[in-house]
């Protein structure tokens, strides 16, 4: 693009940021924590939906020390429902390697920055842009979408070679000195304006540049990417209450770690419960009670779709030698509005206290 074209989109977005920016917390004052939270929430997850979360957070948490000395299960209340929670541990691990290496202060050297546990180029360059005003550029979903559709380039976004392409542009575009605006206003324009489907070209502020618009190819660029279909898995889930408790577990590893759940296995479809039966009495439990199967919840994950099926069930009593696993606790029902749950388990807990509320007299 020619130098004076340049200038020309360059403030152009600039003033149109300045007058159409959205009020968001984060950016009164641009405190790095709090940038640097927002950045993680903001990952996968649209903005509408990370306020009322990072209003709690920072309510809570209000300094880099107090998410280091927290505990991972508050860390994890706090993140409950936003999904991708290894963003929440990593969280926990970076304040607690800048309280170590940078006296609880966060580091304004982007290698630094980098280093931190769950920040890559896009975090650390949006880190060092908005809250420290360096001349980083950012190359997210949405500033992939305006540059591809400012050159028309018609190109897999996810390919190496785009990627390093728009990696070079956003740095060449950037204005020296302007870097946290012109971000932010690249990523907003994305966002507001140049949405995936039916962009909203005339109220572009810096439509006379863009390419894909003279050549009416909005619709096509960028190129979408298949995604492959997620891979359907069926489970049973146990909803068991004894005594005014409830059994459930906390997984130490793998996509539900640090989350309270309630007991499952995998099935087939044709007879779930049967199967629970069975893969309970093989580890030698009391046999429980079904009171009711509750409706069938399906929830999606990064690369499978869960189908849900749970049963509340009751024992008569908690014998002293029920084989509880490593994993596994009772807990009183009292106590569940407290535990950090997986998305789905959540809404099976609400359900379990909605009918413990109607069983009381």
């Amino acid at each position: 693009m020619p130098p004076a074209e340049l200038s020309q989109l360059q403030n152009a977005l600039l003033t149109w940021f300045v007058e159409h920016q959205r009020d968001l917390p984060w950016r009164k004052n641009y405190p790095a924590y709090g940038v640097w939270i927002s950045e993680m929430m903001l990952q996968q997850t649209r903005v509408a939906t990370v306020l009322d979360y990072y209003d709690r957070w920072m309510k809570a948490l209000p300094s880099i020390p107090s998410v280091a000395a927290a505990d991972e299960a508050t860390i994890l209340k706090l993140w409950e429902g936003l999904g991708y929670y290894a963003r929440a541990r990593n969280i926990h691990r970076a304040a607690k390697q800048i309280c170590e290496q940078h006296s609880g202060e966060f580091p304004n050297d982007y290698d630094a920055i980098r280093q931190l546990p769950g920040i890559g180029p896009y975090t650390a360059g949006a880190i060092a842009s908005i809250a420290f005003e360096q001349d980083r550029p950012v190359v997210d979903g949405n500033v992939i979408r305006v540059l591809c559709r400012l050159l028309n380039l018609d190109a897999d976004p996810k390919a190496g070679s785009t990627q390093k392409k728009l990696w070079q542009v956003a740095t060449d575009w950037l204005p020296s000195g302007h870097a946290r605006n012109f971000n932010q206003g690249l990523m907003e324009l994305g966002a507001t304006v140049c949405h995936v489907q039916q962009p909203s070209c005339l109220l572009c502020p810096i439509q006379p540049h863009c390419q894909a618009y003279v050549h009416q190819t909005t619709e096509t660029v960028p190129r979408r990417t298949q995604r492959k279909a997620p891979t359907p898995v069926t489970k049973a889930v146990l909803v068991l209450v004894c005594e005014n408790q409830v059994l459930l577990r906390r997984p130490e590893q793998g996509l539900m770690q640090g989350l309270w759940t309630f007991p499952e296995t995998l099935v087939k479809e044709e007879e779930p419960l049967v199967e629970l039966q069975a893969e309970w009495q093989l580890r030698n439990r009391p046999n429980f009670q079904l009171q009711t199967s509750w409706p069938t919840l399906t929830h999606a994950y990064t690369t499978f779709l869960a189908t849900l099926h749970p049963f509340y069930c009751t024992l008569t009593s908690i014998q002293a030698d029920f084989p509880l696993e490593a994993e596994e606790q009772w807990h009183p029902l009292q106590s569940l509005p407290k535990l950090a749950m997986a998305k789905a388990h959540g809404h099976l807990r609400q359900r379990l206290l909605n009918q413990n509320n109607q069983d009381s007299p």
